[in-house]
């Protein structure tokens, strides 16, 4: 899982604010075959590599769809 602080406004920006975050789901294994020991991804690489985005509201429900096998 990933986490990006999207919020832009300097004055407004808090990081406690989960609406001011966007979150990415995607398997551990999946990221690493696609990119090996690579060290940094931006949001567009993980787009491209099946990461799905996701809201802090949706995020339970994302990370058993994603990462949980059926019937665990």
């Amino acid at each position: 899982m990933f986490c990006l602080l999207h919020h832009k406004g300097k004055v407004t920006v808090n990081p406690l604010d989960l609406d001011q975050w966007t979150f990415f789901v995607v398997p551990t294994a999946k990221l690493n075959d696609a990119v090996g020991n690579q060290s940094k991804i931006g949001p567009g690489a993980l787009r491209n590599h099946g990461a799905v985005e996701t809201s802090h509201t949706e995020l339970h429900r994302c990370f058993h769809q994603e990462l949980i096998p059926p019937g665990h």
